[in-house]
């Protein structure tokens, strides 16, 4: 590029951005003409073509006459760009309904959530973590294990590894906790995997540890010299769970 050229395209630069400045404080005085046109006729003035610089053909100024909507428009270039204000307003809007939905029937709450979802799929991934909480599969487990060294046998439900759960905060630092054996850990639709272990407790009523021990879920754990019939309770009745289906609530 000659140092001539070079003078005159930044020469060129600097009057189009004054021209910015101005319009951007309604200083400009356009008349009949847009800010497109005011940047093309400066570039013929420096002897700049747009088209030549970017290796285009298209590129030309846009008419005053051709702008509808002014606020559907980019101002700078005066090329059109109605989807950018449809996102726009369409993200406001929908923000605004998903609160107002909160209150409003079940069919408003599902097209809200459905449009959520559409424009922002990444919030699948949470939404299956919650939905496995309520709809997902469930491990119900018979557990033989020793706490502060007293042998009991826990029943109860998880989504999780059944070793893993008792490693959780809930379970630190009150009892010292040491798994010896899962005796059983079927897996369950969320539902049925409620309901089984409920019959489990409440068949169990008479089978409970009495113990003054700290941990959580006090009334799921049971006498050692009842495993066999625990055992027997549970392989019975597990069947009976296995087509269950439906919601549990969040834990």
């Amino acid at each position: 590029m000659s140092e001539e050229k070079t003078h005159n395209m930044a020469s060129c630069m600097l009057s189009i951005l004054d021209s910015i400045k101005l319009y951007d404080n309604d200083s400009l005085e356009l008349g009949d003409e847009t800010l497109s046109q005011v940047m093309f006729r400066k570039m013929d003035a420096y002897n700049i073509n747009l088209n030549d610089e970017l290796g285009f053909t298209h590129l030309k100024p846009v008419d005053g006459k051709d702008i509808v909507e002014e606020e559907m428009w980019d101002h700078y270039s005066e090329l059109p760009n109605p989807k950018w204000y449809e996102y726009k307003e369409n993200k406001m809007s929908l923000y605004e309904r998903y609160k107002n939905s909160k209150t409003q029937d079940e069919e408003e709450k599902i097209e809200v959530i459905n449009e959520i979802i559409s424009t922002y799929p990444k919030i699948i991934d949470y939404l299956y973590n919650r939905l496995d909480t309520c709809f997902g599969e469930h491990t119900v487990y018979l557990v033989h294990m020793k706490v502060n060294g007293e042998d009991m046998l826990k029943v109860g439900y998880t989504k999780n590894d059944v070793v893993r759960r008792f490693g959780e905060k809930r379970y630190a630092g009150q009892n010292t906790l040491d798994i010896i054996e899962v005796v059983r850990d079927n897996k369950l639709q969320a539902k049925g995997a409620v309901d089984f272990e409920k019959k489990l407790k409440d068949m169990m009523v008479g089978y409970r540890t009495e113990s003054n021990l700290t941990l959580p879920g006090k009334n799921e754990f049971m006498d050692i010299q009842y495993k066999d019939n625990i055992v027997e309770m549970y392989d019975t009745f597990y069947e009976q769970y296995k087509d269950v289906e439906g919601l549990k609530s969040p834990n």
